[in-house]
Parts: structure tokens; C-alpha cells; sequence
């Protein structure tokens, strides 16, 4: 039987999540992992923010196009938001990790803020200077997507269709203490993480993946 691993990104990564998917993916080689862009990405890298609404399209099209057999769900950050808002008909169980309960416009540009040489705009286009030389632009459809969709009633109604698990960063210093309680039929992992689940965390992320798949 196939059994498919389905990746849904976060915000402002690329398809692997910032290697967190890909590292994941070799701890689990009977599995078929797939990975994907949201975003429009031009060839030198700058990249365009699509809508949560386009970003469901995609994603939906992976869940259609993905062989007959097992297929999970492994959503990282607003990814999780994503995989809420498609038809989960041939998903078997989906893993939240690091799920935003809340998003708004307004806190999505004071967490930009700090991006020396953006310019920023809640109510029209944004471009935000990345690191590593790129652009990075969001545009008012994106901007309005965010406060279309109430996250936590997503969470709600996708527990209720799927078995679901949502793993809690415990040090999130992007979304702070993150509160799952009156979601029910859900089982939530906690571990001693950065949203990113970087450093030593990684492993301990591995681990705990690999007994929710089980």
C-alpha cells in the first residue's frame, strides 16, 4: 500500500518548512513525502504571498493527485490553517505542529516591522527585504484572507472530521503560549521548542511524529 506524506509549509517558508520536512522525511523512508511552494516564486527567489484561499487550491490539488493509500497531513504553522479549509475525504490523520489559534492583519505587520526596508501596507501591497537578498511581497489578498477564516473553529471542525494531533512548541517565540483546550477529540503533544523546532528540539520533534504515526 502507498503511504503518502502530504508537507503544508508555513508562512514565509518554502516548500520544506526551513529543512524541518526534510529531516522529518528521512526518519521515515517507507514513507513518500511531498513537498510543494505556496507562493509564486520568481527564478532569482523573490517571492509572492498567494491568498489562503489559492493556498487551499494547491493543496487540495496534492491531496487529489496523490496515489491510492495512506495520506497524512503534516501542517506546520499556518500551513495548519491551510489544511483546514480543504476536503480531507481520502486523509487518514492530519499533525498540526506549532498551529496558530489567531492571525490578524494588524499583527502580521507589527511582527514586520522590525524588517529593516519594508514597506509596509495592511490595506494594499507589502514588500519585505529578506536576508538573503530576496523580496518577499504580500499582497491586500493575502491581507484579507487571514481575517476571513477563524482559526480555531478550523481546528474545531478538522479534529471532528479527522484524527488529529497538534504539536504545541513550548518556547513559540512567534505565537506565545498557545491555548487547544476547547478543541475536542483532539490529542495535543507539548515539547520544549522554538516554533521552528530547531536545534535539539528537532529530534525530539522526529520522535514525537513517529509515535503519532505510529
Amino acid at each position: 500500500m502507498n503511504k503518502t506524506i502530504i508537507c503544508s509549509h508555513g508562512f514565509a517558508m518554502r516548500a520544506d518548512s526551513a529543512g524541518m520536512f526534510t529531516d522529518i522525511a528521512a526518519a521515515f523512508p517507507s514513507y513518500d513525502f511531498t513537498m510543494f511552494d505556496y507562493y509564486d516564486i520568481k527564478p532569482n527567489g523573490d517571492q509572492t504571498v498567494r491568498s489562503l484561499d489559492v493556498q487551499a487550491k494547491i493543496l487540495q490539488q496534492q491531496i487529489d493527485d496523490a496515489p491510492d493509500g495512506e495520506i497524512i497531513l503534516l501542517c506546520h504553522s499556518q500551513g495548519s490553517t491551510v489544511a483546514g479549509l480543504v476536503n480531507l475525504e481520502r486523509v487518514s490523520k492530519v499533525i498540526l505542529l506549532a498551529p496558530p489559534i489567531t492571525m490578524s492583519r494588524a499583527g502580521l505587520i507589527n511582527r514586520l516591522r522590525h524588517r529593516r526596508g519594508a514597506r509596509l501596507n495592511p490595506y494594499g501591497t507589502s514588500v519585505i527585504p529578506r536576508s538573503n537578498g530576496t523580496v518577499m511581497t504580500i499582497p491586500v489578498e493575502y491581507m484579507n484572507s487571514i481575517e476571513a477564516h477563524d482559526r480555531l473553529d478550523l481546528f474545531i471542525k478538522l479534529a471532528y472530521r479527522k484524527p488529529t494531533t497538534i504539536v504545541r512548541a513550548l518556547k513559540d517565540e512567534i505565537l506565545g503560549d498557545t491555548d487547544f483546550s476547547t478543541i475536542k477529540n483532539v490529542k495535543i503533544v507539548g515539547i520544549d521548542a522554538d516554533h521552528n523546532f530547531t536545534g535539539d528540539s528537532r529530534k525530539l520533534l522526529i520522535e514525537a511524529v513517529k509515535t503519532i504515526i505510529g
